[in-house]
């Protein structure tokens, strides 16, 4: 399901969190050289978390997104150092980075099977994931092992 976001503070089950349309200074940059991303990009934008705040340029996001970037809000606040010192490991540790996207990833496919109920869409969700997985993981796993990790 898809919902347009308000910009400022948001109160929900997993917590307090708030929306910024603008991307996260303290590590846009190094995100954009280490990965190519692109907050405004088209036709979809990254998004970022850093913190309690979930950067999202376009407005929108799928309930699964919300909880997948949530996962990441739990990580940087419950994180030693705070979100800076996260972000800087997640920058140069793959291992950490591969952890703290399966976890999120699990979370984000747990919602998709709850709101989906053909399994086709499912699936192709799911691939999606996994191929994303890949990419955090350097391609040392193949696409079965990492399904797997991702169904939990």
């Amino acid at each position: 399901m898809t919902q347009e976001i308000k910009i400022g503070p948001i109160e929900h089950e997993r917590g307090n969190y708030y929306i910024s349309n603008i991307p996260p200074e303290a590590v846009y940059d190094e995100a954009v050289e280490k990965f190519g991303i692109d907050f405004y990009g088209y036709p979809v934008s990254t998004i970022f978390t850093f913190g309690d705040t979930i950067h999202v340029a376009s407005g929108v996001l799928e309930n699964d997104i919300l909880e997948h970037e949530l996962t990441h809000v739990k990580q940087q606040t419950e994180y030693p150092g705070g979100a800076l010192a996260w972000w800087k490991k997640y920058f140069i540790d793959q291992d950490f980075r591969f952890s703290q996207e399966l976890e999120a990833y699990r979370i984000q496919y747990k919602v998709i099977c709850e709101e989906t109920t053909d399994r086709n869409r499912r699936f192709v969700r799911l691939h999606f994931l996994t191929k994303c997985l890949t990419k955090v993981d350097g391609e040392k796993r193949d696409l079965s092992e990492l399904r797997k990790l991702i169904e939990g």
